[in-house]
């Protein structure tokens, strides 16, 4: 008998064509679902990090009579001249990774110029700090002498001197013993600020928050939409949660509830442009009123 040698048969192109499809389709299932999740690991990372912020806080208050750093002092150097220094580089003995002051989120750095910080999108970037100076620097030393950091958080302006008149009563500076501790935010995502509840929202989702002089909306250095809606804040009693954008104005950065309009008297209702323009980004978000 004649012998034959049998090869086995490979897979045809149809089949391998089933295959790549299914693969592709199953790909297109999980991506949002890996997605979801990696925002959801960055998002518990940010709260993990704010928490660390509050005892760091605690930390200063303890060896301050319970007092809060300003969001900058001035300080004197070895030449007796005078320099601000940001509350970062004075908290600086009480933490000692620069990775906290970032939210996972953030991962672009902004230059420090308008027209970078006007293109750039708040929910994924950070802009810069600076945390170490030499024993020796001064103020017409250059940069290059000094440690910087990006920062993705924003100190609540109000834990520090009054800087409006007409705040002047609830914004002496808040101690850890303040009533409604657990009202009022300390860090948040975004940038350093001074909230008024009159502020209006950003005009669109992403807007960066620029004014010269720094005294118009200042609440949208804080409506960050960089967690699902939300953000992440810290609070004076030292517990860290997330924050709904709509919710920021229900915060009391004061002393006091600061449902106040500009001539005094009480205004229950903010002017929200997201509360009756259904075009605003914001205007499906949850409320909390």
């Amino acid at each position: 008998m004649k012998a034959y040698n049998h090869k086995p048969a490979g897979f045809t192109l149809i089949e391998l064509l089933v295959v790549i499809a299914i693969i592709a389709l199953l790909v297109s299932i999980l991506m949002p679902a890996l997605t979801h999740v990696r925002k959801q690991a960055k998002d518990i990372a940010c709260r993990s990090n704010l928490r660390q912020w509050g005892i760091v806080f605690t930390m200063y208050a303890e060896d301050y009579d319970g007092r809060l750093p300003a969001i900058v002092e001035t300080r004197v150097t070895r030449s007796g001249q005078g320099y601000h220094s940001g509350w970062a580089e004075r908290l600086l003995p009480y933490y000692k990774e620069p990775d906290l002051l970032v939210c996972p989120m953030a991962t672009k750095v902004i230059p420090v110029n308008e027209d970078a910080i006007a293109k750039a999108d708040v929910k994924f970037s950070a802009g810069r700090c600076r945390i170490w100076r030499p024993a020796d620097w001064e103020p017409s030393d250059p940069d290059s002498t000094s440690r910087w950091a990006p920062i993705s958080y924003g100190l609540n302006c109000h834990i520090g001197e009054p800087r409006f008149n007409e705040c002047e009563r609830d914004t002496s500076t808040l101690t850890t013993s303040v009533k409604k501790a657990n009202r009022i935010p300390v860090l948040l995502d975004g940038g350093c600020g001074v909230a008024l509840h009159w502020d209006e929202p950003p005009e669109f989702d992403g807007q960066t928050y620029f004014s010269s002089p720094m005294d118009k909306n200042e609440i949208r250095s804080f409506v960050v939409n960089r967690h699902h809606e939300a953000i992440n804040a810290v609070f004076v009693d030292a517990h860290a949660r997330k924050v709904g954008l709509k919710e920021i104005w229900e915060l009391n950065f004061m002393r006091t509830k600061w449902f106040m309009n500009r001539n005094g008297f009480p205004d229950p209702y903010p002017p929200w442009q997201f509360r009756g323009d259904p075009k605003h980004w914001m205007y499906p978000f949850r409320n909390y009123r």
